[in-house]
């Protein structure tokens, strides 16, 4: 699935350099993540009770992802953003 990056109505730049990145904001969990830089997403979708591991997810695109928390180790995507369409 191929995005504008605009389309969003709102989101978070995704900085998981000082730890673990939440998504408890009054939004909830985020329904996308645009993806800047291709990199790897260590992560807890909403609603699983374990982590999960992305690699390689492609750059210029919002994955349709419902992320609760992003690790911040095994994180290697850079200039992205965490979205709510």
């Amino acid at each position: 699935m191929r995005h504008d990056s605009t389309s969003a109505k709102n989101s978070v730049t995704i900085d998981v350099t000082g730890g673990d990145q939440s998504f408890s904001t009054g939004l909830g969990p985020c329904n996308g993540i645009y993806v800047g830089a291709t990199g790897n997403i260590v992560g807890r979708l909403s609603g699983d009770a374990a982590d999960s591991t992305w690699t390689g997810l492609a750059a210029g695109v919002i994955h349709p992802l419902s992320f609760a928390v992003i690790r911040q180790t095994g994180t290697t995507i850079t200039a992205s953003r965490a979205v709510w369409t």
